[in-house]
């Protein structure tokens, strides 16, 4: 995991490798079907615990029901933190918008492509540190840059940021 300063980092993608536990039952839950970040704070705002028919028959968690992002699995403080996503609002919104931000095109406000996000980088309170952009080569693929979300200007169809093409 990479580390700035005193900040360590965990992307996205390995938190959807790991258990959810529910800490006070002592039962394992099986991995998060998603996890949903909310783009307009960017931040982790649920893990999708079990994903429904429908997005309201999907079962979340809001994030402050981890004890920590930190560690082998996310726990959660126990099973009373479980919602049906029709009965939280902000979750039902979040699936509803279904942002699939790994994979999103990524461009600048000067329209000029970046590549696609490939992963997200998140502080220790699921604060996003870093958005990765990855451009295809030929046959390879190109170094990750990093993109603060202070750079982010919109999510949609595309991600566009503030920076210049590199």
């Amino acid at each position: 995991m990479p580390r700035y300063g005193d900040l360590m980092a965990i992307t996205l993608n390995d938190l959807a490798d790991r258990d959810v536990v529910a800490m006070a039952e002592g039962l394992q839950l099986g991995r998060p079907a998603q996890l949903l970040l909310d783009v307009d704070e960017h931040r982790l705002a649920y893990v999708v615990v079990a994903a429904g028919a429908t997005p309201d028959t999907t079962v979340v968690a809001p994030a402050s029901a981890l004890s920590s992002l930190e560690g082998d699995s996310l726990g959660l403080h126990g099973l009373a933190a479980l919602e049906l996503a029709f009965r939280d609002q902000a979750a039902l919104l979040l699936l509803r918008r279904g942002l699939g931000l790994v994979g999103m095109p990524v461009v600048t406000d000067a329209g000029e492509e970046l590549g696609t996000v490939s992963d997200i980088e998140l502080d220790a309170q699921g604060a996003v540190i870093n958005y990765l952009v990855r451009r295809s080569g030929v046959g390879r693929v190109l170094r990750a840059h990093r993109v603060p979300p202070n750079e982010v200007r919109s999510v949609g169809q595309v991600m566009t940021v503030a920076r210049p093409a590199d």
